[in-house]
């Protein structure tokens, strides 16, 4: 079993990987509140956690440990178990594998609204 340390600065709570889905739960009523009834962002919303639901367990994991928990790539391999370079690389197939799912537009998009 992997387990995250509450040595890890930006979690405090001892938690249980394998108790973990990394599902993002999300609402309609709460994405169309928080879309205000711009129905492209609402669409393109759905559509990338369709896209991060659709990704193998590893890379919901790491996109989930990198974006959603804000850890950073060494605090992710001592997570994982992994070295930090392999945490990076993880990482960078699940948005590459994202990118996939989603056209460049939509993508660029996505980057626009969930990372500025």
């Amino acid at each position: 079993k992997n387990v995250i340390s509450d040595k890890l600065s930006s979690m405090r709570l001892t938690e249980d990987l394998n108790e973990h889905f990394f599902e993002l739960k999300i609402e309609d009523a709460a994405l169309e509140s928080l879309f205000n009834g711009n129905d492209e962002e609402l669409q393109l919303s759905k559509k990338l956690i369709n896209a991060y639901k659709s990704l193998p367990e590893n890379q919901r994991v790491a996109i989930y440990l990198r974006y959603v928990k804000g850890l950073s790539y060494k605090e992710m391999a001592a997570v994982l178990n992994i070295n930090p370079q392999s945490s990076m690389n993880l990482v960078s197939r699940a948005l590459t594998n994202l990118r996939s799912k989603m056209t460049l537009d939509e993508y660029l998009l996505f980057i626009i609204l969930f990372f500025s």
